[in-house]
Order: structure tokens, then C-alpha cells, then sequence
């Protein structure tokens, strides 16, 4: 299926209601847009995102919750990254972070 369109003011494009219509596309919804070698590609932002979730199925155990995970992981980082800026100096320099579970910091001398 194909159809010639013009670009409207400010660069929009009218989707024909035909093509919204076979793609299940709705007011308001968002679609992801792709320059792909010569041309542009559109498609439902569901199609994406249903592609990432079939991915990382393959890691997932049937009743993992993605977002729980996400959410402590961040939460663990976000620990690590406050106690990393409350326990030493701004100037980097020097130290050895071999992984943010370890951290060797150098001596300093008091002034």
C-alpha cells in the first residue's frame, strides 16, 4: 500500500486514514520514526517496544517483574553514588575504583 502525501507547514505529514487504520493508530498516540539509508520509516510505537520486551524475555523468569528489577538496580547505584560523593574529595584523581562494589581510596593529609 502506498500513497503520495505533500509536507504540510512546518514539515507535518498527514497520515492517510487508511494507513492509520491498518495500523491500529489512534489520536494522540505516539509512532517512532526512523531515516533509514534513503528514506523515512514510521511505526506504531508499539511495534519497538513489543521487540525490546521480546528480548529481554529471554533473560527473564516467567514471574520477574522488569520494573521491580530496574527500579532496586537503580536504587543499589544511586546508594553506591551517594556514599561515593559523601565520603571523599571531588578531585578523582588518584583513585582506584576497580567496581562500584570496590572502592580503594588513597590517604590525605590533613591541612
Amino acid at each position: 500500500m502506498s500513497q503520495l502525501i505533500t509536507l504540510g507547514k512546518s514539515g507535518r505529514l498527514v497520515i492517510p486514514t487508511q494507513f492509520r487504520k491498518a495500523l491500529g493508530l489512534k489520536v494522540g498516540e505516539g509512532v517512532m520514526i526512523a531515516l533509514k539509508d534513503d528514506h523515512i520509516e514510521i511505526s506504531p510505537i508499539a511495534t519497538p517496544v513489543k521487540h525490546v520486551q521480546e528480548r529481554v524475555s529471554k533473560y527473564l523468569k516467567p514471574d520477574d517483574d522488569l520494573v521491580d528489577i530496574l527500579f532496586k538496580q537503580r536504587k543499589e547505584e544511586s546508594s553506591d553514588e551517594h556514599w561515593l560523593h559523601l565520603n571523599c574529595s571531588h578531585n578523582f584523581n588518584g583513585f582506584k575504583i576497580e567496581n562500584r562494589k570496590d572502592f580503594n581510596f588513597p590517604q590525605t593529609q590533613q591541612a
